[in-house]
């Protein structure tokens, strides 16, 4: 099952040491290591006109209820709920062949690899490479930088799982935000997410943050 930390919540998971990211400019390397944090969107990133960095299902979940199924059995109101059908109190009631899309309109983003060898990744997202050390805190201190001037409530990070964004029945559903198809596989992508309370999604745009909290865990390797 996959784990995510959203803090100030946590939960227990097994994070790496050690994060990369590249970058197809030497001075975006050098600015990350200065403790400029270059924070992108979901809707950026569905719009990325190379395939390989952009995936147009970026943050949503397909859910399919399958065949007819009573609500009065076991996983039946469960079924409806992720069908997004509210029953209170119902009975004697049949769903069948319900599709429903969730998607994460969208949220402040920052993707890096875990993948220590990234030469496989510069084509498509860079050659030089700054890498970053205590990922929690990193997430950490860049959500109290954006504080300072957006409400951000909530907030993680986590790796992404790459698996079909379709769940039928009571097939796990993974986390909004942290599945990607499987032929983006190799990117072994790694993704710290932060939540604005925008009622304006389109407003939501990629922006420069001053953090120089994280000057110490950020070096250029390449």
């Amino acid at each position: 099952m996959q784990s995510v930390h959203f803090g100030p919540v946590s939960f227990d998971y097994r994070q790496p040491r050690l994060l990369y990211r590249c970058f197809k400019e030497e001075a975006h390397a050098e600015a990350l290591t200065q403790g400029k944090v270059w924070i992108s969107t979901l809707d950026a990133c569905r719009q990325y006109e190379n395939a390989m960095q952009g995936d147009p299902l970026e943050a949503t979940n397909l859910y399919f209820s399958g065949p007819a199924i009573s609500i009065d059995e076991p996983n039946g109101h469960e079924i409806a709920r992720r069908s997004g059908i509210h029953l209170e109190n119902a009975t004697g009631g049949i769903i069948a062949h319900n599709f429903c899309t969730t998607t994460l309109e969208n949220a402040f983003i920052l993707c890096s690899t875990m993948a220590s060898d990234t030469e496989d990744l510069t084509d498509d997202f860079g050659h030089f490479v700054v890498e970053i050390r205590k990922p929690r805190f990193f997430l950490h201190r860049v959500a109290d930088a954006l504080k300072r001037s957006i409400s951000i409530p909530r907030y993680g990070l986590g790796p992404i799982e790459y698996t079909n964004p379709l769940a039928v029945g009571m097939d796990e559903i993974h986390p909004l935000g942290f599945v990607k198809r499987p032929e983006y596989a190799e990117q072994r992508e790694f993704r710290f997410i932060w939540f604005t309370t925008s009622n304006n999604a389109s407003a939501i745009k990629p922006f420069s943050v001053d953090v120089p909290a994280i000057v110490s865990l950020c070096r250029r390797i390449r």
